[in-house]
């Protein structure tokens, strides 16, 4: 509860236009939230122009403070009823649910409150003289309102701009499932308006935002899949496809027995760490209003009730491990911790603790494999949500569908109501099953050659600035050196660059890696572990909102060769990558799944990557939309085991953040120096740059065969037809 003081200025003019005074905000325990000094608005006097009557106005003494012992809590009113109330309606309607000062006018009072409490994460008040329970009812009978909650549902809108400067004409929408789906297309990429022929990698697409899409279309109606979208990459495509494909139907049921491992489980058991136990991921948010721990264990326990992959249990015997989906169990992994006694200097120092703690207690037989911590800090500062899991039961993907069922849920309990979450997408074991099957299928083994009929007989290992070895190349001995690109040059990778070469962020982002590693070991090729989402495979299954470890991983070959024009090396990049079958799913089922002891020994035989590469898009931002949680950074508490061996000399992780490209590069201490791994940094941003530049030349840009997958073109006589296109059209 907030109360508010108010205080006239003394000597104030009730001759004037004006009217200034103090406000004052305080909690229950009378700690001063926000003090505003000489907050002034327009008087109007006349009670007739404010629609009400003279019992109804507030005449405050303006040499008197106003006594705050007399003031009584009262009920929230939300930012909707402040939205709601501001700048609709006239004052006649606007008195019955707004506060009054002598002077001000009741839309004056919400524009003054919504000004001032706008600008801290408090709950938010407004002080009514009137009867506020029927006014609230009143609001929320009115269909701005209701609008207005039909959006906060889904998260705040992502802030909008400008639709870029793609090669299509703009076409609006010609139907309700063209309009539906454009809708949510401009909701997700955050651009004001999406014609029904503008390609969705034009717009600044990726992977991450397509799950995002297909969750969202879905939820509205439509049966797609990540795999559609990149075959169909159009609204007007897509809206022709959406009520033509089936989409299986998924068991809605609590899963339980025997799942098959998949192969990136497969790949971590064969590093046979030290501590397997102990390989988890971590996501800290912050609450935007105050939390109920029990509420909160509930609906963590739903949370593990329908997501079946977090009940994952594993077992080794004979050398090899096994999984199955456990029941659900009575013992709920929540803890709350409350940190009011606590001195606020230690408070950051504890939280690390815990998460400490916490980390080490995971165990992969005996579970739990997933844990949810609560922070409170008392009524004056915002509550803290700490969930871990382990990598082998959710990759970073799933953080998103967690977030939003957790609050659902959270909401539904704190009503009184029944859980009853989004329905599930396709399970984890189904998935599961649909790789082994796969597997062993002649399109996949037909993909084998793509795999080894690439040169790999030279591949030079990464240059060192210590005499380090794989043994020291430990979690505990690593280090980052993070590069953040302008938002500027971000969102021209997110625009102009695909509007002239129709590439993906991913693919920018590794010709400019390519072109840094030529720099610094003057060799054209570059061996480099490539981390996939998995979800965009598909196998026709909606993984859009399955929690579990779907994510892939498969080496890719970048050679440069010959290529030396800016040009030609985007569009050499571009074809090698677009060039991997299936997003490089085979790979990982050939490599761990197939049932032929030649392929998986010739797979195995292959020379390993020493550089790994993911690229995860807008993650964190899409969770920071949700109405009651958001990012609140990392804890330093060590995710895995300091023991732990790294898989490679050098992780490169991508991700946007508020709207500007981080890139952070990840070493051993024991094998790099950091002055190193900053040129490379420094380069990688450097061939950004230079490739941003071209793309904005007059020149620049230009079709690749993979443009146009059905005509079987390559790339010289792609070259040649659009050459003969432009003379024709002069």
């Amino acid at each position: 509860r907030i109360y508010s003081y108010v205080r006239h200025r003394e000597g104030a003019d009730p001759s004037k236009e004006t009217i200034s005074f103090d406000i004052t905000l305080m909690d229950e325990f009378g700690t001063e939230l926000v003090d505003i000094e000489e907050f002034t608005l327009k008087r109007v006097n006349s009670p007739a122009a404010r629609g009400l009557s003279e019992q109804e106005q507030v005449v405050m003494d303006s040499a008197t403070p106003l006594d705050t012992s007399a003031l009584a809590p009262v009920p929230m009113i939300t930012n909707d009823i402040l939205s709601l109330n501001l700048g609709h309606g006239n004052a006649a309607e606007s008195a019955d649910a707004l506060p009054m000062l002598e002077g001000m006018t009741p839309a004056e009072g919400v524009d003054a409150f919504a000004r001032i409490l706008s600008r801290i994460r408090t709950p938010q008040i407004v002080v009514c003289i009137k009867d506020l329970d029927a006014a609230i009812e009143r609001a929320r009978n009115s269909e701005q309102l209701k609008m207005l909650e039909q959006l906060d549902k889904g998260g705040a809108p992502k802030q909008m701009h400008a639709r870029p400067n793609v090669q299509t004409p703009y076409v609006a929408p010609t139907n309700d499932v063209e309009r539906a789906m454009a809708a949510v297309w401009q909701r997700v990429l955050g651009i004001d308006q999406v014609g029904i022929h503008d390609n969705f990698f034009e717009l600044g697409g990726d992977s991450v935002v397509a799950i995002q899409i297909i969750a969202r279309s879905n939820e509205a109606g439509f049966q797609l899949t990540p795999a559609q979208l990149f075959q169909h990459q159009t609204v007007a495509e897509l809206a022709a496809l959406s009520g033509d494909v089936p989409v299986a139907q998924t068991e809605q049921t609590t899963i339980t027995g025997p799942v098959p491992l998949t192969p990136s489980q497969r790949w971590f058991f064969e590093q046979t760490l030290p501590n397997p136990n102990h390989w988890n991921q971590a996501l800290l948010l912050q609450a935007s209003q105050p939390l109920d721990p029990a509420l909160l264990e509930r609906a963590v326990q739903q949370l593990l009730t329908h997501h079946d992959a977090l009940r994952l249990r594993f077992a080794e015997q004979d050398d090899a491990w096994t999984q199955q989906n456990a029941a659900p169990e009575q013992v709920i992994p929540f803890v709350s911790v409350d940190f009011t006694m606590l001195p606020e200097d230690d408070h950051r120092a504890e939280m690390e603790a815990t998460a400490a703690d916490l980390h080490a207690s995971l165990h992969l037989t005996n579970g739990p494999l997933v844990r949810v911590a609560h922070f409170d800090f008392g009524p004056t500062q915002p509550s803290k949500l700490l969930l871990i899991t382990h990598q082998l039961v959710a990759d970073e993907q799933s953080w998103q569908p967690l977030v939003e069922d957790l609050q659902t849920a959270y909401e539904q309990l704190s009503r009184g109501e029944n859980v009853a979450l989004p329905p599930k997408t396709a399970s984890f074991k189904r998935w599961a099953e649909q790789l082994v099957d796969r597997a062993q299928s002649g399109e996949v083994k037909d993909e084998l050659a793509f795999w080894l009929e690439k040169d790999w007989s030279y591949v030079a290992p990464l240059p060192t600035d210590l005499d380090g070895d794989a043994a020291v190349n430990t979690l505990g001995s690593a280090r980052s050196v993070a590069v953040t690109l302008s938002a500027e040059d971000t969102q021209a990778l997110l625009n102009e660059v695909p509007a002239a070469y129709r590439t993906s962020m991913e693919e920018v982002l590794l010709t400019a890696i390519a072109q840094a590693f030529e720099q610094w070991t003057s060799e054209r090729t570059l061996l480099i572990e490539l981390h996939g989402r998995g979800r965009e495979a598909g196998l026709d299954l909606d993984l859009s909102r399955t929690v579990g470890r779907l994510s892939t991983r498969y080496p890719m070959l970048l050679d440069l060769g010959d290529l030396w024009d800016m040009t030609d090396i985007i569009k050499g990049v571009k074809e090698q990558l677009r060039s991997v079958p299936a997003q490089g799913l085979s790979y990982g089922l050939l490599r761990y799944l197939s049932d032929d002891p030649e392929t998986v020994e010739r797979l195995h035989a292959l020379p390993a990557a020493e550089v790994g590469f993911a690229y995860t898009g807008e993650s964190e931002q899409s969770l920071a939309e949700t109405s009651i949680f958001s990012p609140a950074g990392s804890l330093n508490a060590p995710a895995c085991s300091p023991q732990g061996r790294r898989s490679h000399l050098l992780d490169i992780k991508g991700a946007l953040l508020d709207g500007q490209l981080r890139l952070e590069w990840l070493y051993s201490e024991q094998i790099h120096d950091r002055a190193t791994i900053e040129r490379l940094a420094d380069g990688t941003v450097e061939s950004l740059q230079a490739i941003i530049e071209q793309s904005l030349a007059p020149d620049a840009g230009g079709y690749t065969p993979s443009d146009f997958p059905e005509a079987g073109l390559s790339q010289k006589d792609l070259d040649k037809f659009m050459t003969s296109m432009r003379r024709r059209d002069k």
